[in-house]
């Protein structure tokens, strides 16, 4: 049969009519309850406290958790020494776990083989007994210890062994950091949810292995101390005290057949007894105990029979119960096993309590353990007056309730939440003075009443209300749940343009048969007329005004200040168009396309070129100059930390993407050789550095000439993944040589953190030179890899490969707009074959080949077939000046006019002739 325990336990709703049995209707008063308590009949009443309310039409359903089930078990603190598994004990008093050191294994030198890593557990069944009764909640166990290292850096942290298995956080990241010697405190908490009523815990300590040099982890054996509570519980109201047996007398006890035991010897955790000062203070008591017993069948025969009594030092024992004990080997599994002793009593003056046991028949000898005890005040002490008063005039009816108390029915004190709690900001305003003990579930509860969040009138206002759905932002659709066809949730944006120009977009994106049309704008303009230009500034502030008020996949108006400004009718272009692109123009990289031009100067085709040249800053190439330029990438990433052996030389390959056949490149170090560049030639040495991911440090690199530190840079990569330094030698000679370092990192993480530093494959060290070395210009450009969404530029020197970094050279009449930028590639570029959009793909990621050459990987496949000869690279520049749109420019030159955003802020559009009248005056547009 189930007992009262499982059955409360397991009550999740309780279900109680709106009528009771003589039709009266308790509407009002079921909404307002918070506790309901239900009479069993072998416990007597429970409490359940209300969660949540659900109203139908006939009745309430009441969602609930159980209170005051029982009250605090096994609250209990240990000390006692472990049981050593892989480790060993010391001299001293310490329990040692040692690790060798292992230089082969893991990139840190940090010992990876589980074999080295050792650790020590006991389990504390013999102590402190199982919960008694059995509840599956949550245990919270504090363990306090000592602990430190001989040898090497190591790591370790303590973990929860026993019957449900290890439990603990085991990677090195998350381990604590031992320091010298061995008296360092530490106290880590651990949560524990017995899995059977036969669960057990123990302690354990565990060691990472050893960093560096074999290290001794050391734990102080007589430092550890346990504390386990069960604070899920609901104790029991004006408790006066709550003790259970500490660890040294938590033991068994054995009690001789026919022998009594008082527990005042059995001590108690603060003391043997309950000191009690008489009953003014004190009245009405109510109070439990139990133990784990039975009968040793290895001493005398038949069933022993226990009396547990309640002792009075001033009246004697004042309860009893009396039990036949089981007879076995050990203590049986609760709830079987468990023997108690509960009433009430009185205190009549000052007098103690304590507990006594004896064994009242029976040969054998009685066993018993984990006992606690609860005494409790039954009546509020403080609710009370100590002092009689009369008032006057006498009143024989009962006053408290009567018309004459004006006070009757006010809050004379604000009721306790029983879930929430209170939050202290009284010194600190952003983390919570009692962040921890909210966390614990300990923090004082707040005066804050449940039926605000229970209670239908104030909850469906506050917090339910009225859900609107919308379909799209800004516009009502077909399906919306709104206020009739208005919109439910509307983003109008709070700026319009004015422009001085729209063009096309050909050839950097179309051809002369289709394009894009750019909107070049000249202000930003608010409500009140104030007007912004569209520069680009440090913190991106116009940037952020350009893409929120023309967003990409929105739609954006156009209005021309005239529609035949210049003789051409541009009228079409009036209308409502999708935004392309918000915030960018468009700038060539690289191209072999060519125009074609008709009489009157327009352009009716285009064509490509087989060659073309580069320039490095102002200077044109020298055929008299040697080639000095180098530019090489790791074939690994490189990980270091703050343990990294300092100056670290950063590895490249030795089989550069470029390398001038005056150059050389060797053991990471970069060399001129056979003539001196002094004096004709200014090397410009590149380092570029990129980390896979942020990393809370701080690293400084450094460029050394000659092993002589000539340029630093420092890089945060908290905030970024990538850096670069340059340094400008006009008197390198071939006896020079150059390499790239690391000469420090610094970590800004969590104390005792080592961070580290993974050092990319795209990181890069460069040799420009300017003059550039003549040589002719680039006739081989791209190779189609397998598959087909991959090309690698070509080869050799005259091969594309070798031109990276340089400019090209403009060609004549080719319709591009000047190339101010290198020839570099990065992620998000666009390249196009045959001059036709269809045949344009988004760059996703640049790799280097095996011997050096430029990968990269496109979003699309090449047909085969396509023409990869006659190309143009192309890159989207941040630029708040432009809003480029998806409609194709007519020919010819155009007026000014507004932008305006497909949902423009009402208090604009209603007084937008005000402000472009006001903004004429003063000549602004």
């Amino acid at each position: 049969m189930a007992s009262t325990t499982e059955i409360t336990q397991g009550i999740k709703a309780i279900k109680i009519n709106r009528d009771d049995l003589q039709s009266s209707d308790n509407t009002l008063s079921l909404q307002e309850l918070e506790v309901l308590r239900i009479r069993f009949s072998d416990k007597g009443i429970q409490e359940f406290i209300i969660t949540s309310i659900a109203e139908y039409k006939d009745y309430y359903l009441f969602y609930v958790v159980p209170k005051n089930l029982f009250s605090n078990q096994s609250l209990f603190t240990l000390q006692q020494p472990l049981v050593s598994d892989s480790g060993s004990y010391a001299a001293g008093g310490y329990f040692q776990m040692y690790s060798a050191n292992s230089a082969t294994t893991g990139s840190t030198g940090r010992v990876s083989n589980y074999n080295t890593e050792t650790y020590i557990s006991s389990s504390f069944v013999d102590s402190i007994g199982q919960l008694t009764p059995w509840i599956p909640e949550t245990v919270d166990i504090t363990v306090q210890y000592a602990a430190g290292r001989v040898g090497g850096y190591t790591r370790m942290t303590a973990f929860l062994t026993g019957s449900d298995g290890m439990q603990g956080n085991f990677n090195w990241d998350n381990l604590y950091e031992l320091p010298s010697g061995g008296n360092n405190p530490f106290t880590q908490s651990f949560s524990w949810t017995p899995a059977t009523p036969s669960s057990s815990v123990g302690i354990g300590f565990y060691q990472g292995g050893a960093y560096g040099v074999a290290a001794t982890a050391l734990v102080l054996s007589s430092s550890i101390k346990v504390t386990a509570t069960q604070p899920d519980f609901y104790l029991a109201d004006n408790v006066v005290e709550d003790e259970s047996l500490n660890a040294e007398a938590n033991g068994v006890q054995t009690i001789t057949a026919g022998t009594l035991l008082d527990i005042t010897t059995w001590d108690f955790v603060g003391g043997q007894y309950y000191a009690l000062s008489g009953p003014n203070n004190v009245g009405l008591q109510t109070f439990t105990c139990s133990f784990s017993a039975y009968g040793d069948n290895a001493s005398g025969a038949g069933n022993p029979s226990m009396s547990i009594g309640l002792v009075s030092t001033r009246n004697g024992t004042v309860a009893s119960a009396s039990y036949v004990v089981g007879v076995g080997g050990s203590f049986p599994v609760p709830p079987s096993g468990v023997y108690y002793l509960s009433g009430s009593y009185t205190v009549t003056g000052d007098e103690q309590l304590y507990i006594s046991v004896a064994e009242t028949t029976g040969n054998r000898n009685l066993k018993i353990r984990s006992g606690s005890w609860e005494i409790n005040q039954a009546i509020d002490a403080q609710s009370g007056s100590p002092t009689q008063t009369i008032l006057e005039p006498y009143l024989t009816a009962n006053f408290q309730y009567s018309d004459c108390n004006v006070l009757a029915g006010n809050a004379v004190e604000a009721r306790v939440n029983d879930f929430y709690m209170d939050v202290d900001y009284s010194s600190n305003a952003i983390v919570a003075v009692n962040e921890q003990s909210i966390l614990n579930g300990n923090a004082t509860r707040a005066t804050v009443q449940q039926s605000n969040y229970t209670t239908a009138g104030i909850i469906n206002s506050r917090y339910i209300g009225k859900e609107l759905t919308a379909a799209n932002l800004n516009t009502w659709t077909e399906g919306d749940v709104a206020f009739g066809k208005s919109v439910t949730v509307g983003n109008a944006q709070s700026y319009f343009s004015y422009f001085n120009w729209v063009g096309g977009t050909s050839p950097e994106w179309g051809n002369n048969l289709s394009d894009r049309t750019s909107v070049n704008i000249r202000y930003f303009i608010d409500e009140n007329g104030d007007v912004i230009d569209p520069i680009n500034d440090s913190e991106g502030i116009n940037l952020g005004i350009v893409r929120q008020n023309y967003p990409d996949n929105q739609n954006a108006i156009i209005s021309l200040d005239s529609d035949d400004e210049f003789g051409v009718n541009l009228g079409a272009l009036n209308a409502e168009w999708p935004v392309f692109k918000s915030g960018y123009s468009i700038a060539p990289i690289l191209y072999t396309q060519t125009a074609s031009y008709n009489n009157n100067g327009d352009v009716i085709g285009f064509g490509y070129t087989g060659s073309i040249d580069f320039v490095l800053g102002d200077l044109s190439p020298d055929n008299t100059i040697a080639d000095y330029q180098l530019y090489t990438f790791p074939t690994a990433s490189q990980t270091v930390n703050r343990l990294t052996s300092f100056p670290y030389t950063i590895s490249f390959s030795n089989n550069p993407t470029i390398l001038g056949t005056s150059a050389s490149f060797s053991s990471n170090e970069y060399s001129p050789i056979t003539t001196n560049p002094s004096g004709s030639v200014t090397l410009s040495l590149v380092g570029a550095f990129r980390a896979n991911v942020n990393t809370p440090l701080i690293a400084t690199f450094a460029l050394q000439k000659n092993g002589t530190t000539v340029k630093t840079v420092q890089i945060d990569f908290r905030s970024t993944t990538q850096g670069s330094l340059t340094y400008t030698d006009n008197s390198a000679k071939t006896t020079d040589d150059y390499k790239l370092v690391i000469t420090n990192v610094q970590d800004k993480g969590p104390t005792g953190d080592i961070a580290e530093l993974d050092l990319s494959t795209q990181t890069y060290f460069r040799t420009f030179q300017s003059p550039l070395p003549g040589g002719g210009g680039c006739t081989s450009f791209w190779t189609v890899g397998s598959p087909r969404s991959q090309i690698t530029a070509s080869g050799g020197s005259t091969g594309l490969n070798s031109f990276y970094g340089q400019t090209q050279r403009d060609i004549d009449r080719s319709g591009f707009n000047p190339i101010t930028l290198p020839f570099t590639v990065e992620v998000g570029d666009e390249i196009r074959f045959e001059g036709s959009e269809t045949l344009a793909y988004e760059i996703l990621s640049v790799s280097q080949s095996s011997t050096g050459n430029i990968v990269l990987n496109l979003n699309g496949t090449i047909p085969t077939g396509t023409n990869t000869n006659y190309f143009l690279l192309r890159r989207y520049i941040d630029d708040p000046a432009y809003v480029i749109l998806e409609v194709d420019k007519p020919a010819g030159p155009s007026s000014g006019g507004i932008l305006k955003p497909q949902y423009l802020s009402s208090r604009i559009e209603g007084n937008l002739d005000t402000i472009l009248k006001d903004l004429q005056d003063k000549q602004l547009i």
